[in-house]
């Protein structure tokens, strides 16, 4: 959780990990708010909330776009560079996802 916390600045990859992130940096730190890990933690909270016209919301994820490259360039893997009709093709593709991973 530790790792998740700093690779991501305390975002986490999602509200089910935020919130059980934020809840065990509480637990953690002695169930007192002044832990800094937890502060952090409240510090971002506001980056998965937005005011719709309707009320509170709590964004879930920004998308499926890395998921999707990722079972893309596996199938890919799978399935040889005949998918894509040639090696070049192939190569191409990888390493297009391969940027778009690493960017993400």
């Amino acid at each position: 959780m530790h790792a998740e916390d700093v690779q991501t600045n305390f975002v986490d990859i999602g509200p089910v990990n935020k919130v059980m992130n934020m809840l065990c940096c509480w637990f953690a730190g002695g169930m007192r708010g002044e832990n800094p890990s937890f502060q952090r933690h409240l510090a971002r909270v506001p980056d998965y909330l937005w005011v719709a016209e309707d009320g509170l919301k709590m964004q879930g994820y920004n998308g499926s776009q890395l998921w999707d490259t990722a079972f893309a360039a596996q199938a890919l893997a799978d399935a040889g560079p005949a998918l894509l009709g040639s090696v070049d093709d192939a190569r191409a593709f990888l390493v297009d996802a391969y940027g778009f991973v690493e960017r993400s």
